[in-house]
């Protein structure tokens, strides 16, 4: 077989059947009989076992050390709940996370003297103090999520949604990783037919990087793995 060097930049697509994947590598080339692919990328997207919350107590009391030891106490029941709800202790953060506003109000008083009304505007203030806590919810199954909210609104607080996790995180990425080694294969073998060659074995693997972030589909994370691969061509 004549001995070639072909370098490919930007995105290379497959087109199988009806339907384009987005099957890509960063860069490619072909060099001494070796296909050399860089940067193939295989996402898959799966349900996350773990909700991330974060827990909001706040108190409006002039005093900051009242305040605090009131949002102390709150938090403290609140932490009480949801260990008897089953949350593992080491599932909710151990401190947690304050801060001062103010927040201004006024309002308009009104008083009538010898049939004439006289009105002024009243305005006042007051330090907020806010404390957070996360939590991580776990199973994220919707019956006990809504357990877990309707149980922290009853006791005073909110909730804000951080997002979401896994537990069994190498698992995840190791499918991540088989969808990226698909999407190579389907790249390597197109370039090979392309010069009428057939597709050997693998040469040489690396994992990049691996990621996992929130998932357009709700309580879906999407786990990526990066890989750089080369094959013979025979």
């Amino acid at each position: 077989m004549n001995k070639i060097l072909i370098v490919l930049t930007g995105l290379l697509f497959v087109v199988s059947g009806s339907a384009m994947h987005q099957e890509r590598a960063s860069s490619a080339l072909v060099q001494n009989d070796i296909i050399y692919l860089s940067n193939v990328m295989g996402t898959i997207a799966i349900p996350a076992d773990t909700l991330i919350i974060s827990v909001i107590v706040q108190s409006t009391n002039d005093n900051g050390t009242t305040a605090s030891m009131k949002n102390a106490a709150a938090m403290d029941k609140i932490t009480e709940a949801l260990i008897d709800l089953g949350i593992d202790k080491d599932d909710i953060s151990s401190g947690q996370l304050t801060g001062v506003s103010t927040g201004q109000s006024s309002n308009v008083v009104c008083n009538t003297v010898n049939n004439k009304t006289i009105c002024r505007t009243e305005s006042s203030s007051k330090n907020v103090l806010t404390s957070t806590k996360s939590v991580n919810i776990r199973p994220n199954d919707p019956s006990f999520v809504n357990k877990v909210l309707d149980t922290v609104n009853s006791l005073g607080a909110n909730v804000s949604v951080l997002g979401y996790s896994l537990i069994d995180q190498d698992s995840a990425k190791a499918k991540a990783k088989d969808k990226a080694m698909e999407n190579a294969e389907s790249i390597a073998q197109n370039m090979a037919s392309q010069r009428g060659a057939d597709l050997g074995s693998i040469q040489g693997l690396v994992v990049c990087r691996e990621y996992i972030i929130g998932s357009d589909q709700l309580g879906m994370v999407d786990v990526t793995s990066v890989i750089d691969v080369s094959y013979a061509l025979i």
